[in-house]
């Protein structure tokens, strides 16, 4: 599952995913970043077999902000 949601210039992004996971926190830092955000905080949480990643970033420009419409397409390629 991915959620992506952008509140003015800062994107909060939400993964769950198994344990048996094919793609890397960074990776997702990596898109977060190319698509003009730098990341803030990131945290992550295990239970069972899932893991909960909570993402926030900040747009690079605030005034160009941040499509996170684009962030979405890219991370559910990333995680499918």
């Amino acid at each position: 599952m991915v959620e992506v949601r952008e509140l003015d210039s800062t994107l909060e992004v939400i993964l769950v995913s198994g344990l048996q996971k094919n793609f890397t926190l960074q990776e997702v830092i990596i898109i977060i970043e190319e698509e003009g955000a730098q990341v803030v905080s990131a945290n992550y949480s295990t239970t069972d077999d899932m893991i909960f990643y909570m993402i926030r970033a900040q747009a690079k420009i605030t005034r160009l902000g941040v499509d996170a419409s684009r962030v979405n397409l890219r991370l559910q390629k990333l995680v499918s």
